[in-house]
């Protein structure tokens, strides 16, 4: 019998065509010179020279961008995100096409991901204080507020992660969700939740 763990893996896989287009792109090489290039001139050449369906919505069309890039032999993967860094603006894959959209639906856009905790399944004791500041430049982080009197009883992993990521993000969006099944972390939020999630299980494996 197939366990939960199962259909939420085959529930995140990406899609055949999905999984083409980021091969592409990747794979792909181009020389650029756009000089106050728009963004949508900028999508259709990178179209057509990977052969991919790159679509721009509404929200990046209304950042008018344009673009000024020089590079050579780069993938269009990268060309793409050097085209967009600093624009407000980024990637994601929805209904089969790489879609270009603003920054701020990024952030609210909620992924599943899975995560193989299976060598952290023992009870972890928790962090000594109420906050754990999550090193953007590292693995380490910095616990707040400690309290050497506190509770002795250990909290499991997925605890651990709803009460030391995304400060009261859980809360709010009934959408999101941390749980365990059979050794594998599913979680459900945006990107930047994720890269908390992942820093989190990083710290916690350096300290085990």
């Amino acid at each position: 019998m197939k366990t939960l763990a199962m259909f939420a893996l085959l529930a995140f896989q990406e899609t055949p065509e999905e999984r083409r287009i980021e091969q592409k792109i990747s794979q792909v090489k181009a020389t650029v010179a756009f000089e106050d290039t728009p963004l949508a001139a900028v999508v259709d050449y990178l179209r057509e020279v990977a052969d991919v369906n790159i679509v721009i919505d509404a929200a990046a069309a209304a950042l008018d961008i344009r673009v000024n890039l020089q590079v050579a032999g780069l993938s269009v993967k990268s060309i793409l995100k050097l085209a967009l860094a600093g624009k407000k603006a980024g990637t994601l894959y929805e209904n089969d096409v790489l879609l270009v959209t603003a920054e701020d639906r990024l952030r609210r856009k909620i992924v599943m991901e899975l995560y193989d905790i299976r060598d952290l399944l023992f009870p972890l004791q928790d962090f000594p204080g109420e906050e754990f500041d999550l090193n953007q430049n590292g693995l380490g982080g910095v616990f707040a507020d400690a309290d050497p009197g506190g509770g002795d009883e250990p909290l499991p992993v997925e605890d651990l992660v709803l009460a030391h990521t995304g400060g009261g993000y859980w809360d709010e969006n009934p959408e999101a969700g941390c749980s365990l099944n059979n050794g594998i972390l599913v979680v459900r939020a945006t990107k930047e939740i994720h890269a908390q999630v992942r820093r989190l299980l990083d710290v916690l494996r350096a300290n085990k």
